[in-house]
């Protein structure tokens, strides 16, 4: 629904009556920058898990900045590049399960990729955490997360919003953006990245919206990545 909206009304879209949806790369570093921080709206609320009536928050859902802070602070080094490559073979293994299942079909059969990677993007993660395998294979949703506009209120890509609006940005709509990423943007096509200059590659990676952007960065991207080549490799050697 957002995606015809700002299709047919421009970048800023009046979502609801206290919303408003940017589908500009501009405003990525004024709403998720680290210079002026927005403070999360109450629509992480329904992802707390609740234990016998009482809400268990996560680092996603906690809604106080200084806390969050606090406790990337402690676990940020446990996330990095280096400490996920020391459980590389874990991460084979999954990928060597995945394979194997695949060579299972018969030849000529369509295989729905995405929802496999799925099954085994749930394996992986449950591998790492636990040492075991869980089993129980799911597709993470799309989401559209939104911060508050902050005290004074705030003026985003040229539009003042006030004090206590929602705010909001889909990473869908950012990668659709045609100004951006060429009148293709909805096309898988790499050469737009490896045909571009310097500096329109670096806006590029900048409007990149795949894990989020500054105070909300994703802390498990670095796993995301190894995970991506790693798994891309093994299907493109693997089969024709």
């Amino acid at each position: 629904m957002l995606t015809e909206w700002h299709a047919k009304y421009g970048p800023v879209v009046r979502a609801g009556p206290n919303r408003i949806s940017f589908a500009n790369p501009d405003a990525i570093p004024e709403i998720y920058g680290t210079s002026l921080i927005y403070p999360k709206s109450d629509s992480y609320c329904p992802m707390e898990v609740l234990a016998k009536g009482d809400a268990l928050q996560s680092i996603i859902t906690i809604r106080d900045e200084k806390r969050v802070t606090g406790i990337k602070r402690h676990v940020a080094g446990g996330f990095s590049q280096t400490e996920w490559l020391k459980q590389e073979d874990q991460m084979d293994g999954t990928i060597s399960a995945l394979l194997t299942q695949l060579r299972k079909k018969p030849a000529g059969t369509v295989i729905p990729l995405r929802e496999w990677l799925g099954f085994w993007s749930f394996d992986t993660l449950t591998s790492l955490a636990f040492s075991k395998s869980r089993g129980r294979w799911s597709i993470n949703p799309n989401m559209n997360a939104r911060t508050v506009a902050t005290p004074g209120g705030a003026t985003i890509c040229n539009t003042f919003i006030p004090q206590g609006t929602d705010v909001m940005m889909s990473s869908h709509d950012i990668k659709n953006c045609t100004w951006m990423f060429g009148p293709d943007a909805s096309v898988y096509n790499p050469e737009r990245w490896i045909r571009a200059d310097e500096q329109k590659r670096r806006d590029m990676e900048r409007s990149a919206m795949g894990f989020s952007w500054g105070r909300r960065v994703c802390m498990g991207q670095h796993l995301a990545r190894i995970q991506m080549k790693k798994l891309l490799a093994s299907l493109i050697n693997t089969f024709k």
